[in-house]
């Protein structure tokens, strides 16, 4: 900064950042899945001494508010078709009322006023309103304490959304364009440039536009329709149907109805038909209401987007739609579909969806393919769907190493600990022995020991302590996890019934984990002190003492050597292993 003021002594600077993070805050991690200020609350900071004297300022703002304060600061007029205002008031010192910013994600969108938060999922309409006043953890929803003012909050999104996509080319919630723009250049009425924005809430408002007179508005209405799957449009879309003459209109209506499950015959002349798109959407309408009769149609359709072996020229796939394609899959138990879902599996953003997929529909075959992305998972929210659907399948040996990795990295597996448990093999991943874990659960509170065996791997750095536990009172409760204490060899009675003492622990040697209040048992976690490392070896058998207290209930525990987050490059996905051939993914 002292180089930059001595060349530009006027120079404004500013510091701002992309998006916050989550550590589990609201049940997520990283960034870019929830709309809470730990994802959406970034610093902002213009500095321009002394003309900016310090100050801060608590009215939420925007980073879509940066340019037009930069060009209104430099006296260049700001183009109407420029989001964001000009924050040149609140940096001199002068309020301008509560403030206001828009945030956004594939399924949710969130406004804030001050200091509230009203955050809805767009497709279904729920709204949740957070006064972080009262609630700064944005735990409890006020929206039914305060039902007129969330109605006026969810008016205001609504009408913001709209706003978004008057002058871009809005595309739909599909991401596959085949309507027409409004005649003679016209925006897009405000209704349908919310339902294109993935408002669903605006479904009723567009049903009416289906009687407009401009066909380029009725084919959009019916097709934002059809991407909204709402209920309330099913008597319009059904009124429309059988009166109107423009035929793409009415193929959106009937696949709109079918994927309500209200079914149109015209859907089945469009799978039989010979145009591939309508053929295709058809498939997908149909197999969302639970009729596989386009299963095949939807494999090639996936396939082409995952080719096997790959191809340069593959067909593109949005994601929205290929989330679509690969849940329908998943929905129908489509054996045949295991291929182009195992591919499926190297794309980031559908390999969570690609991953319940394969587990729903229940064939051990996908082990192998879903155990070699696993193992080297990068993003947590896609390591904890590879896990589950691991699990679901019967997954055992393959999910001993990368289980016993992913409890050690810096930001563990969520509920790994569980996931072990499920799959029978818990003991090889620091956890105690079937007879032992009985015991572990029945004297917790009065102090136990038990042996473990830690697994392999590492970096070397210290150890980990898990458990997995509840607190039964409504009350945050305790469970203090060490070694045994010096000169006190081996678990104490360690087949014993009812252990007739209780084991003494090494303080130094020990780390106390809270235990939330939570209906359910929850993985807490907690480092291990370094003069603990002395007494420990990968691979070897260890002893350790827990006691919970009174209101604990002590469902599993585990040692195991922290690790570096940051593994092995991603298997590459289009090259199966040789055990794979004839599996997902392998060659047939």
């Amino acid at each position: 900064m002292a180089e930059v003021r001595a060349a530009r002594p006027g120079a404004l600077v500013v510091v701002a950042s992309d998006h916050g993070e989550e550590f589990g805050e609201h049940g997520g991690h990283y960034h870019g899945t929830t709309l809470y200020d730990e994802q959406v609350r970034v610093p902002l900071v213009f500095y321009a001494p002394p003309d900016l004297p310090a100050r801060r300022v608590a009215e939420p703002v925007s980073l879509v508010d940066v340019v037009p304060t930069l060009l209104a600061a430099l006296g260049v007029p700001a183009s109407p078709r420029l989001h964001g205002r000009d924050l040149g008031a609140l940096l001199a010192g002068r309020p301008e009322g509560e403030g206001f910013a828009f945030a956004e994600t594939d399924e949710l969108a969130m406004l804030a006023r001050g200091g509230e938060r009203l955050i809805c999922e767009r497709r279904i309409g729920a709204c949740r309103l957070y006064d972080l006043a009262a609630d700064p953890g944005q735990r409890d929803d006020a929206s039914a304490e305060h039902m007129g003012h969330a109605a006026e909050m969810r008016s205001e999104l609504g009408t913001y959304v709209a706003g978004l996509g008057r002058y871009e080319g809005a595309a739909t919630a599909g991401g596959d364009e085949r309507g027409a723009t409004p005649g003679a250049g016209a925006p897009w009425p405000p209704a349908l440039r919310r339902a294109l924005a993935g408002d669903g809430d605006a479904a009723a408002e567009v049903a009416p536009l289906l009687r407009s007179p401009d066909p380029g508005t009725r084919r959009k209405a019916a097709e934002v329709l059809f991407e909204l799957g709402r209920a309330e449009a099913a008597p319009e879309l059904r009124a429309v149907l059988q009166r109107e003459k423009d035929a793409t209109v009415r193929r959106w209506c009937a696949l709109a109805l079918t994927r309500l499950g209200q079914g149109a015959t015209l859907t089945f002349d469009l799978l039989a038909g010979d145009e591939p798109w309508w053929r295709r959407l058809a498939a997908l309408a149909l197999a969302q209401a639970g009729d596989g009769r386009g299963e095949r149609i939807l494999v090639e359709w996936l396939a082409a987007a995952f080719p096997e072996p790959p191809a340069a020229g593959r067909e593109a796939l949005s994601f929205a739609r290929g989330q679509q394609v690969v849940v329908a899959l998943g929905g129908l138990r489509s054996e045949v579909a295991l291929g182009p879902l195992g591919r499926a599996l190297g794309d980031l953003r559908l390999r969570p969806y690609a991953a319940r997929a394969l587990a729903n529909i229940g064939r051990p075959a996908a082990r192998p393919v879903l155990a070699r992305f696993f193992e080297t998972e990068r993003y947590l929210d896609a390591r904890v769907a590879l896990g589950e659907a691991l699990v679901e399948l019967g997954a055992r040996g393959e999910l001993r190493r990368p289980l016993g990795r992913w409890l050690g990295v810096p930001d563990p597996l969520p509920d790994g600990l569980g996931l072990a448990l499920r799959a029978g093999i818990a003991h090889f991943v620091g956890a105690p022995r079937q007879a032992e874990l009985e015991r572990l659960r029945r004297f917790a509170t009065s102090g136990v020991s038990v042996g473990v065996v830690v697994p392999e791997g590492g970096n070397g750095r210290g150890f980990r302590a898990i458990v997995r536990a509840r607190s039964t009172d409504g009350a945050a409760g305790q469970v203090r996890f060490g070694l045994l204490a010096r000169g006190q060899a081996g678990a104490p009675d360690p087949k014993a019934p009812v252990p007739r003492r209780a084991p003494r622990l090494d303080a130094s040697l020990a780390v106390a984990l809270t235990i939330p209040p939570a209906a359910a048992p929850q993985q807490i976690y907690g480092t291990l002190p370094d003069a603990a490392a002395a007494h420990l070896r990968p691979g070897e058998h260890a002893d350790i003492v827990l006691y919970a207290t009174q209101n604990v209930e002590l469902d599993a525990a585990a040692l195991v050597p922290l690790a570096d987050e940051i593994p092995p490059p991603s298997p590459e996905p289009w090259q199966p292993a040789a055990h794979d051939a004839g599996g997902p993914g392998g060659r047939r």
